[in-house]
């Protein structure tokens, strides 16, 4: 984009007086929740480490999982949409064993996303603030500052896994491009072993260094397994010592990447784009019923970033009116939603290894074995499944057909012009007309649904009679001065 409009976009947001909100213009269709199932994009790896009974072994490729989660983040240097409080995000991935995630943001202040993951072989639970950044300049910086814990079915060997930090540079001026730095590290809290993937930050005058590289160890800290490679592309893992499945002096391909051009504004893979379509059985908190996601998705930008605002509003409005009756009660600020009596719905507050905070996924009628349940009476989620704290609070998207003019106020200051006349607060509901969104097609809207331009009949160019009217007298005059 023009660095000047993205600049001018910035400037009137920050002199505006109130609170910043950004222009959606900054931002890709995803919420931070969809943006964490992307490190199951080659999930695949877990499954490759369950073929290996060696702990070792096993290390290795939980390495390269870790390490696969940022092989298509380059090139996408747009932010994500901070997740509402009590937003949600449910996936089911049927590409091999089939695998079920859930999301929820279990606070805004601070901004903790909880997730729990799972297959018949394999759990994962995930704790982390991955709505907070920082700015650098002219860039971003994230330090999610995640804890992700992983357990096999067929052993009680429970990991522990650390993510780097992740910068994009030059996000407003010059060419944007963007790095990870820092440490990834696995550990065998039964065993003691772990292993470390080294990112190497840029110089002053390097640009983005791509190669990494690390060892697995044993708890003795002795070097088993060198790990080699490159974060876009592929680790590989070359043994220096003799295990159950690998000898010595052997190289193992942990992880590889397939080559391929992403087309469209956003740059998605095939399955980063899965992740915004869904069926009317998703939760009214899901993040794909996101109105201002739903417009930017149909590339209406000004929509999409009136939307935003209506949302940021209503949950700045709802936290002063939680946090104020706290105050009245106890006569102390709250520091946290929790804090102000806040309660997530499907998640409740644990401990982890170190005796801290962890929020875990309710097992006992948990949201899938409700679902399920659901499907088996012919009843919809959708209906059954809504909780009450949530009802009419700003993570309650369908909700917003309420709040028209709100978004008609933010929508005439942003001098909004006609996008459509329809709200978006779901669809286009299958993969093949979200791809067609993410290339970059221009839609149009109407209460019929979503049409192409070229199935509403759009024409190609108009030109007023007043204009063909000039046009022919200029002729004429031409002609008449040939003569």
């Amino acid at each position: 984009r023009n660095p000047v409009d993205m600049l001018g976009e910035v400037f009137k947001a920050v002199s505006s007086g109130g609170p910043v909100s950004l222009p959606c213009t900054m931002y890709e269709p995803l919420s931070v929740l969809q943006r964490t199932v992307e490190m199951f994009e080659f999930r695949s790896c877990l499954d490759k480490a369950l073929e290996y009974k060696d702990p070792l072994n096993r290390l290795a490729f939980i390495a390269a999982f870790g390490t696969s989660s940022l092989a298509y983040s380059t090139g996408r240097f747009k932010t994500n949409f901070n997740p509402i409080l009590g937003e949600t995000f449910e996936f089911v991935d049927s590409r091999s064993e089939v695998m079920h995630v859930f999301a929820e943001q279990i606070s805004h202040h601070p901004p903790l996303t909880a997730l729990f993951a799972e297959t018949k072989k394999w759990k994962l639970f995930l704790n982390s603030n991955a709505g907070e950044t920082k700015t650098s300049g002219n860039g971003v910086i994230l330090d999610t500052k995640a804890k992700i814990y992983l357990q096999f079915s067929d052993s009680d060997d429970k990991y522990v896994i650390s993510t780097p930090v992740t910068k994009i540079h030059n996000l407003l001026i010059g060419s944007p491009w963007l790095e990870h730095y820092g440490e990834l590290e696995v550990k065998n809290l039964k065993t003691g072993d772990y292993a470390i993937v080294k990112f190497k930050q840029a110089g002053l005058f390097d640009g983005v260094q791509k190669k990494i590289g690390g060892f697995v160890y044993n708890k003795d800290e002795k070097k088993c397994i060198k790990l080699a490679g490159d974060w876009t592309s592929s680790l590989k893992g070359h043994w220096g010592v003799d295990t159950a499945d690998v000898k010595n002096k052997e190289s193992v391909t942990l992880w590889q990447t397939e080559e391929k051009e992403f087309s469209g504004p956003y740059k998605l893979s095939e399955f980063s784009t899965s992740l915004t379509t869904y069926d009317d059985s998703a939760l009214p908190t899901d993040s794909r019923r996101r109105p201002d996601s739903r417009h930017l998705l149909a590339n209406e930008t000004t929509k999409a970033t009136a939307w935003k605002r209506v949302a940021e509003n209503k949950q700045r409005a709802e936290e002063k009116t939680r946090n104020d009756a706290w105050t009245a009660k106890t006569g102390k600020k709250p520091e946290t939603d929790i804090d102000a009596g806040w309660v997530p719905v499907w998640f409740q507050k644990g401990k982890d290894h170190k005796d801290q905070d962890f929020w875990e996924f309710k097992t006992e009628n948990s949201y899938w074995a409700q679902r399920d349940q659901c499907l088996k009476d012919n009843k919809n989620p959708f209906e059954e499944l809504k909780a009450a704290s949530v009802v009419g609070f700003a993570a309650d998207f369908p909700a917003y057909v309420n709040y028209q003019d709100a978004f008609t106020q933010e929508y005439k200051q942003l001098d909004g012009k006609d996008e459509g006349n329809t709200m978006l607060l779901g669809v286009p509901s299958d993969a093949k007309e979200t791809a067609s969104c993410m290339e970059g097609n221009p839609k149009h809207h109407d209460e019929n649904g979503v049409k192409s331009a070229e199935e509403k009949g759009a024409p190609k160019q108009h030109v007023s009679r007043d204009k063909k009217k000039d046009k022919k007298d200029k002729k004429d005059k031409k002609d008449k001065g040939a003569k």
